[in-house]
C-alpha cells in the first residue's frame, strides 16, 4: 500500500489584543468517545480602533480535550474571565489571544453552502501589569494575522455600479499541520498596496502576507428607502419594522504588508498546488453530500416567504471540532 501524500504546513499566526466582550464555553463529553471530556465554544474580544473610531468584535473559537495541556487553562477562562456583557467594560478583562486563521464550511437549513474564516485560539492570556511590563505593545488593542499562503488569483473590486474601486480581492489557501487545506476568504488589498501585490503575485505563487482583521459595522451614506404608505391613515395597531439607517457589515482580512513571493524550496510546487485544490474540492463535496435531501414544505394557500413560519428542526451540517488537535 502506498503512503498517502501529505502537504507541508504553511505558517499561520494570529494575535488579537482587546477586552473580553463575552464568554461562551461548554464542557461536555466527546461525541465519538463519551469517556473523553472536552471544552469547546468561543470568546468574543472587543478591539477598539481609536484612529478610525471603529469597534471590532472578533469571535475566537477554543477547543481542548481533557488530555490536552490547554484544557485546565480553558476551564479557568470559562469560570474566571470577566466579560463586558456581564460586568461592564470598565471591569472586564483585557486579553491577548494567539492562534491561527482557518476555514469553516457548512450547509444550513436553506441548503446553501457557507464558507468563511474562523479565528482559532491556542493560548489566551490576561493583559495585566506583568504582561505589559514584558511586552508594552499589549497596551494597544490590535487584531493581526501573518500567513504563508498560495495566491490562486487576484481580481479588481467593483462598486455597486460595476466601477473598479482600485482595490483588489485575493483568492488564496493555506495548509495546516495535518496537510488540511483552508481557503482564506475576504482578503482585500487596498489602493496603497494594489500595485505591489498585482505586480509581484501572479497566480499560484507562494508567499507571506500580513493582515489587519476587520469586523465592524458602519452606517451607509445612502438614505433608507421611503415607506410608500407613509402618511396614510391606518387602523388598529401600527408596527414600525424599518431597520433605520442602512448598515454595512465589514468582515475582511486587509493586507497591510508582506514579502515578495518565494522562488526557492519554500514555494509550493505546481503538483502540490493541484493536489491541494483537489483536497479542498473533495472536502466541500463531502460536506454537501452529508446534507440529507429535504422535500419542500407544503405551502398551503400562502405565497412568498412566511416570516412567522416555524423553522424546521435540525442544525447546520458543519466540520466537527471533535477531531481538532487543540
Amino acid at each position: 500500500m502506498t503512503e498517502q501524500k501529505k502537504l507541508r504546513e504553511l505558517q499561520n499566526n494570529l494575535r488579537i489584543v482587546g477586552t473580553v466582550k463575552s464568554v461562551d464555553l461548554d464542557i461536555k463529553p466527546n461525541k465519538k468517545d463519551p469517556s473523553v471530556m472536552q471544552i469547546m465554544g468561543s470568546i468574543t474580544v472587543l478591539v477598539e480602533d481609536k484612529v478610525n473610531n471603529r469597534a471590532h468584535e472578533h469571535e475566537v473559537k477554543l477547543f481542548a480535550k481533557h488530555t490536552a495541556k490547554t484544557y485546565k487553562g480553558y476551564v479557568t477562562l470559562k469560570n474566571d474571565l470577566k466579560a463586558i456583557d456581564v460586568v461592564g467594560k470598565d471591569l472586564a478583562d483585557r486579553v491577548s489571544v494567539v492562534g491561527n486563521v482557518s476555514e469553516n464550511i457548512y450547509v444550513p437549513a436553506d441548503g446553501k453552502l457557507r464558507e468563511f474564516n474562523n479565528n482559532r485560539g491556542a493560548f489566551v492570556n490576561r493583559v495585566d501589569a506583568d504582561a505589559l511590563a514584558k511586552d508594552p505593545t499589549l497596551a494597544n488593542d490590535s487584531a493581526v494575522a501573518q500567513m504563508e499562503l498560495v495566491v490562486i488569483n487576484t481580481r479588481p473590486k467593483t462598486d455597486k455600479d460595476g466601477i473598479e474601486t482600485g482595490e483588489y480581492s485575493i483568492e488564496a489557501f493555506t495548509t495546516d499541520y495535518s496537510g488540511g487545506v483552508h481557503m482564506i476568504h475576504d482578503i482585500v488589498v487596498g489602493v496603497d498596496l494594489a500595485d505591489v501585490i498585482t505586480e509581484h503575485y501572479e497566480n499560484d505563487l507562494t508567499g507571506k502576507l500580513t493582515f489587519a482583521l476587520n469586523n465592524y459595522v458602519e452606517l451607509s451614506e445612502e438614505e433608507p428607502p421611503e415607506d410608500p404608505f407613509a402618511g396614510e391613515d391606518g387602523f388598529g395597531v401600527q408596527v414600525d419594522l424599518s431597520n433605520g439607517p442602512i448598515k454595512n457589515y465589514i468582515r475582511e482580512l486587509r493586507v497591510i504588508g508582506g514579502f515578495p513571493p518565494y522562488f526557492d524550496d519554500r514555494a509550493m510546487s505546481e503538483e502540490d498546488i493541484k493536489f491541494a485544490k483537489q483536497i479542498h474540492a473533495l472536502k466541500v463535496q463531502e460536506i454537501k453530500n452529508a446534507v440529507p435531501a429535504t422535500p419542500p414544505a407544503a405551502s398551503g394557500n400562502t405565497f412568498g416567504s412566511d416570516p412567522f413560519a416555524v423553522p424546521q428542526t435540525g442544525g447546520p451540517i458543519e466540520i466537527s471540532d471533535d477531531d481538532l488537535p487543540f
